[in-house]
């Protein structure tokens, strides 16, 4: 037992000898930690060798793969430019669709249209201008074109890309415009289309007369007047106005009452403009056939967006 335990000492007094030799405390390899400290800024370092280099791909602290590389901008950032579909790409596929086909019961191509719906989901506009319908039966194609929102008839007006916002519609007419121009509905537009048929038709409900300002004393209008403004339908043009009417009355009533004067007033309103789009494609004949008809939404690039059988 006394001889195990003088060994043990001895054995000690060996290593110790040893390692007052190699430097003690003031040695390079005791100055170092123990265990690699983390990087400044993140986890991701790792110890010791890559053994599999150049094959594993690059994880950011969220867990999702990092493939990009450059300036390091989200691509997943939503900067609200609308969906145009000219990438290459499906980019469209599920944001627009063909809500429904409405055949003409007399062969007129002005009661003959196609709907196309935008979905609700959608956070930005999309670019209906180019896309094209087409009859995988009959080989019948058509484009959607231009429009304009601001409706002036008899004026020039310039043409511009038809956007649908989320959850807005077009109704795409084979025929022509009963207003020369495709068109976004607005709040005033029943002056304009009291006297002509419009497919499919709409509710209107214009601002009525007597809601709108009227003129301040000393130049207020008369009660007789009054009285007969009250009596106007909504989204009404009255031709000549009475003649017991004073002339002032008169006078107001064929400059204010009209669909350009109510433009102007209600032109920045938010709710000015409807949630949909009536776009012409004044073709002279219907296009679609009235039975067994596949009828493709396709794309700017060629791709197939959707289809309505029936």
């Amino acid at each position: 037992m006394d001889t195990d335990i003088k060994w043990f000492f001895g054995l000690l007094g060996v290593f110790f000898l040893l390692w007052i030799a190699g430097g003690g405390v003031n040695s390079d390899t005791a100055r170092k930690p123990f265990i690699k400290p983390f990087p400044e800024g993140g986890k991701n370092e790792t110890y010791g060798e890559d053994l599999f280099p150049g094959n594993a791909p690059a994880y950011n602290s969220s867990g999702k793969t990092n493939t990009s590389s450059g300036s390091g901008t989200n691509a997943g950032t939503n900067t609200n430019s609308p969906y145009e579909g000219n990438t290459g790409s499906n980019t469209l596929v599920g944001k627009i669709s063909i809500q429904r086909v409405t055949l003409s019961y007399n062969d007129d191509p002005s009661s003959e249209y196609i709907s196309l719906s935008a979905s609700h989901k959608n956070n930005q506009p999309i670019l209906i201008t180019g896309l094209t319908l087409k009859s995988t039966k009959s080989g019948k194609s058509v484009t959607v074109g231009q429009g304009s929102k601001v409706v002036f008839p008899g004026r020039s007006y310039t043409p511009e890309n038809i956007y649908l916002n989320p959850g807005e519609t077009a109704h795409v007419v084979t025929g022509n415009s009963p207003l020369g121009q495709s068109f976004k509905p607005n709040k005033c537009i029943g002056y304009l289309t009291q006297k002509t048929r419009v497919v499919p038709s709409f509710y209107i409900s214009c601002p009525h007369p007597s809601d709108e300002p009227l003129p301040e004393p000393p130049n207020q209008l008369s009660d007789e007047c009054l009285d007969y403004i009250d009596r106007i339908p909504r989204c009404s043009t009255p031709g000549s106005p009475p003649q017991y009417l004073p002339g002032q009355c008169q006078r107001y009533i064929t400059e204010n009452i009209n669909y350009n004067t109510c433009f102007e007033l209600h032109k920045n309103d938010t709710d000015f403009y409807r949630d949909n789009w009536y776009v012409y494609l004044k073709r002279s004949q219907i296009q679609w056939k009235d039975r067994r008809e596949n009828i493709k939404l396709v794309d700017q690039n060629g791709n197939v967006l959707d289809s309505y059988s029936y």
